[in-house]
């Protein structure tokens, strides 16, 4: 068969004409609207984490608690890990000697990931991090982090 007429395959799998094979994969990327914010192709951009509190959610402080760890183990396990983890405020708590989140953290540390804890909020709760590559740095060079990143992720 010719023309805009489906044409066989040598493996016996229909193939479309070249345009129609544009057509079908602009079809594809509107069918999956989750994806819409990812670049089809290239690098993602430079992706911020922010930790601002030790737990996550408002009320239940014990479950709120285990749902960071749980946050932070899970960025270990993704093909894409982020630029970029700042600590602000009651997010450095985390970084203690002793917190559940210290062998978490050693290991985002050894995958290259920069983590950067707001000096003003060490100061103030008077902790240090535990994991010596955590950089402390004034809450200035965070504001600045998180205004050159393309994605900003805040659990």
């Amino acid at each position: 068969m010719t023309g805009n007429k489906v044409n066989k395959a040598h493996n016996g799998i229909a193939a479309l004409p070249k345009l129609e094979k544009a057509l079908c994969i602009e079809r594809e990327k509107k069918l999956d609207p989750a994806f819409s914010l990812i670049p089809s192709c290239g690098n993602p951009g430079r992706a911020v984490v922010v930790i601002s509190d030790n737990k996550l959610g408002t009320e239940d402080k014990e479950h709120g608690e285990q749902l960071m760890l749980a946050f932070l183990k899970g960025l270990c396990d993704r093909s894409t890990l982020p630029d970029v983890i700042v600590f602000y405020h009651r997010g450095v708590l985390v970084l203690g000697k002793g917190h559940p989140a210290e062998s978490v953290l050693r290991n985002l540390c050894a995958q290259d990931v920069e983590m950067k804890a707001c000096r003003e909020s060490l100061e103030f709760y008077q902790k240090e991090p535990a994991v010596h590559k955590i950089q402390p740095v004034p809450m200035s060079e965070i504001t600045h982090d998180l205004l050159m990143a393309d994605r900003v992720i805040h659990p």
